[in-house]
């Protein structure tokens, strides 16, 4: 008896735990990716390089599906999950919008990574005939097309996602299995950890390559900073996707073993935990792209500067013409050399 209670009472504790943690946790990347995801945008725009370059677009656009994610899905289960906000999550409309959109956002800005990857590897190909295939139309005509077919794809979440009991839950199990094993499982871990790993990799084969081989043909320096952006992605994804994908592995494989109610609930506890850390793909992207390349740092912080006026204190101070024209050909060459 005294054993029955022992475990009730860490299995408790152990709830208040995965609540607490959930909480903190949750609200940091919430934070942290709200101020990345916007100085990403604030810093792409002043700059215009996604205007001619494929991979800056990539990034631009899934930094605002990162933001839309973080809103719609992460800040609204901290709340409900940390801190028992349920009057959002057991409304009927919220019910059936909040997989599809939190989906379409999620796998988008997946796509939007994987497909940065790729097109790096193009950009640093040694053939013409894949250096050509990185181009600005290209990109747009798969972000767009990749965001309806997402949205396309949850379509049947209008129809097998229902609020029963004050709860949203699926009634199909098909589709739950569907959604376990494929959509959480695949699309959300093995496959852009496989796509952005693999890539990654022959892009960085690429750059030595021309280092050791091909020097008659040097890559831009745009190039290698968005080569060298893509390359710390695999980083990423290791630190953020490979443990909940490691967790679900295992959850299949012993899916079938009886298991006592601790460590049930020591799973729920780390599922719970790492669900919430998986999330942190839609926060960390400016941090990794500052650690991957200097340059993109110094681009941050002119972009910053230009926000709050502080680059451009002397336009109201009159100068003599030479000066002036001095001046225009500094500010062009400076511009010159970040872009």
């Amino acid at each position: 008896m005294s054993s029955n209670v022992t475990v009730a009472s860490n299995i408790i504790q152990l709830n208040l735990i995965s609540q607490y943690l959930g909480t903190a946790t949750g609200f940091t990347i919430v934070f942290l990716g709200v101020i990345g995801n916007f100085l990403n945008i604030l810093t792409l725009i002043t700059l215009g390089n996604y205007k001619h370059n494929a991979s800056s677009l990539y990034v631009l656009v899934k930094s605002f599906f990162d933001l839309i994610t973080l809103f719609t899905g992460v800040f609204v289960v901290t709340l409900n999950r940390g801190l028992g906000i349920s009057s959002i999550s057991t409304n009927f409309v919220y019910c059936k919008l909040r997989i599809p959109l939190i989906y379409i956002t999620g796998l988008s800005s997946y796509t939007c990574l994987c497909l940065h990857s790729i097109d790096t590897c193009l950009a640093t190909s040694n053939s013409v005939y894949w250096r050509q295939k990185s181009n600005v139309v290209t990109a747009r005509i798969l972000i767009i097309g990749f965001f309806f077919f997402w949205i396309g794809h949850e379509i049947p979440y209008f129809f097998f996602q229902d609020l029963v009991n004050l709860r949203c839950v699926s009634i199909n199990a098909i589709f739950t299995q569907y959604n376990t094993y494929f959509i959480a499982f695949g699309l959300f871990t093995v496959i852009p950890i496989s796509i952005v790993f693999i890539f990654g990799y022959f892009s960085y084969r690429h750059v030595r390559s021309q280092f050791s081989q091909d020097r008659n043909r040097p890559l831009s320096r745009l190039t290698k900073q968005m080569t060298s952006m893509a390359i710390f992605q695999v980083m990423n994804l290791l630190i953020f996707a490979f443990p909940y994908a490691i967790l679900q592995a295992y959850s299949f494989a012993t899916m079938n073993l009886n298991k006592s109610a601790f460590r049930q609930a020591q799973e729920q506890f780390a599922l719970s935990f790492l669900n919430i850390f998986l999330s942190g793909l839609y926060a960390d992207s400016f941090y990794c792209y500052c650690a991957a390349s200097k340059r993109y740092r110094v681009q941050v912080l002119d972009a910053v500067k230009n926000m709050f006026g502080c680059g451009n204190q002397t336009k109201n101070r009159v100068r003599p013409g030479g000066e002036t024209m001095n001046l225009t050909m500094t500010l062009q060459q400076r511009m010159a050399s970040v872009q």
